[in-house]
């Protein structure tokens, strides 16, 4: 691929390459075997005096572990399908820092998202692990001619972006073989630990918590406690054997008439529905409520319904003041380039049509 891109790099000496499509790249080091106009590792630590490597102990003795290494602007062999965005830090740290310190390999399935490329690269590819949002993983699993590919080396993966329904983390176990993995709930205004089942702010803490934001620890402070817990901001509960069950976004609550409702716990629901693909719930403008409840729905291949249909679904299976009071059919949602839906567009765009 690099010859391919650069291929001035076979007749340069090592360390000046020139080309005229990579015009800034000057060298290129590889760790395995010795390729024509490319310096080998070994080369560059032999390069290195003796003072250089006394430069080098003397940094290292004055960085600590605590100390920031990666600035994010604003995630047996182990083979990893990465149809993420690499400026994005699923695709840079999740992606290319595991590369670098775990030496893993990473499978990029096409130039552009394409959810059967995926099906595809993990078959060919053997890969064993899979990134994505809850959209890139529901695309992969409603592909009908899934069946026909070998997805049996996958072991596990990370989602993230969005909650992601209850009904396709099941699937991903018995289809694609994922394994699931595994903090503290407390109330967001006290700070204390909530009662098992009862709903608080999901807080973490590990090395997975950055250090904080750059140059800005007004910010930092607002997220990250004295003892390094993190606010995700995510509401959550725990049962008794240690489960997490995301409900939704704190700052996607709809309060409906002095009534909390948590879109994540109806979009569940809604998805339960035979005909309903995904669906994305939003809160909309009421002059006398404040908000009212709007689901967005993505149908099923070659269904039809109506919103009679489902708020008649609803009724008497979810609290009445739940239930959506527009219904909305779509065919796609507003997404960022990393793939997480916009539910501030969405909002929009719905308040939009609707008039209010």
């Amino acid at each position: 691929m690099l010859r391919e891109l650069c291929p001035e790099i076979d007749t340069t000496p090592e360390g000046m390459i020139k080309s005229s499509r990579l015009p800034d790249l000057r060298m290129v080091i590889v760790t395995d075997s010795r390729q024509p106009g490319m310096l080998h590792v070994e080369d560059v630590m032999q390069a290195g005096e003796s003072r250089h490597h006394n430069q080098l102990m003397d940094l290292q003795r004055k960085l600590s572990f605590d100390e920031p290494i990666n600035i994010q602007f604003t995630s047996p062999e182990v083979r990893v399908c990465v149809p993420v965005p690499l400026y994005h830090c699923f695709g840079s740290v999740l992606g290319g820092i595991c590369m670098a310190v775990h030496g893993i390999t990473l499978v990029f399935p096409s130039p552009g998202y394409d959810s059967q490329a995926n099906l595809e690269a993990i078959q060919s590819e053997k890969c064993n692990f899979v990134y994505g949002t809850p959209t890139m993983f529901t695309d992969m699993l409603i592909q009908q001619d899934l069946h026909k590919y070998d997805v049996s080396s996958i072991e596990a993966g990370i989602m993230a972006g969005s909650p992601c329904p209850a009904e396709i983390v099941t699937k991903l176990k018995t289809v694609m073989n994922m394994k699931e993995i595994t903090a503290k709930v407390v109330d967001p205004d006290t700070g204390v630990i909530v009662p098992l089942g009862a709903s608080g702010e999901l807080m973490i803490r590990g090395s997975c918590v950055m250090h904080g934001y750059w140059n800005d620890p007004e910010k930092t402070r607002e997220v990250i406690s004295q003892d390094r817990w993190y606010r995700t901001g995510d509401t959550a509960s725990l049962n008794s054997l240690g489960y997490c069950r995301i409900e939704g976004r704190m700052k996607d609550l709809i309060i409906r008439g002095g009534e909390n409702i948590y879109p994540a716990e109806v979009e569940q629901f809604l998805f339960t529905h035979p005909k309903v693909q995904e669906v994305q719930v939003v809160g909309v403008k009421d002059e006398r409520l404040g908000e009212q409840v709007c689901a967005c729905i993505r149908l099923r291949k070659d269904q039809t319904s109506s919103a009679e249909e489902i708020r008649a679904f609803c009724k008497g299976q979810i609290s009445h003041f739940k239930i959506p009071h527009y219904v909305h059919f779509v065919d796609s949602y507003p997404l960022t380039v990393s793939g997480k839906i916009k539910k501030n567009v969405l909002k929009e765009q719905m308040e939009k049509e609707l008039g209010l």
